[in-house]
């Protein structure tokens, strides 16, 4: 399984692109995983009075929601899993595309918004592209938001051995 970590400030568009690139990179043969990293100390995916929120809420150290066709698993951590602890839950992928988990060095893409502002690279690993409106002129290869089937092939190129 290859990893690809999208960053870029908050609001940059990083989900919207990756929610435009994941169908181009399934209609090319990959199967593809999202990882979404949070940075907020609770992750709510159920509403308060849930059954589900409810079980969380009496102490239950995990709480499985199953219906046909989807598993969602919630459990409380005593400490942030690692990138690989990650890898080693997800079914078998082609491709994990991790969204904002900046520290774990990964190959990246960076999404910058119409401000220019860019992130803090400590840490990010190396980047690979640009994702901007703007080619910010630092010689990296650099895709306009609109443009994910060219991104997509990238990517594809990216994971040949």
């Amino acid at each position: 399984m290859r990893t690809l970590s999208i960053i870029g400030r908050s609001g940059s568009g990083k989900t919207t692109l990756l929610v435009r690139l994941i169908p181009q990179l399934i209609r090319r043969g990959l199967r593809v995983a999202a990882l979404k990293h949070s940075h907020h100390g609770r992750i709510e995916v159920d509403r308060p009075g849930k059954d589900s929120y409810r079980l969380r809420e009496a102490g239950a150290h995990a709480v499985v929601l199953l219906s046909q066709g989807q598993l969602v698993q919630v459990e409380s951590l005593e400490r942030q899993p690692s990138l690989d602890d990650v890898r080693r839950r997800l079914p078998a992928v082609d491709l994990l595309l991790v969204e904002s988990w900046k520290t774990a060095g990964m190959e990246s893409l960076e999404v910058i918004d119409d401000s220019g502002e860019r992130v803090d690279l400590e840490g990010c690993g190396q980047r690979l592209a640009i994702v901007a409106d703007r080619d910010p002129g630092d010689g990296l290869p650099c895709f306009r938001r609109d443009d994910v089937e060219r991104l997509a092939q990238f990517v594809i190129d990216w994971m040949k051995p």
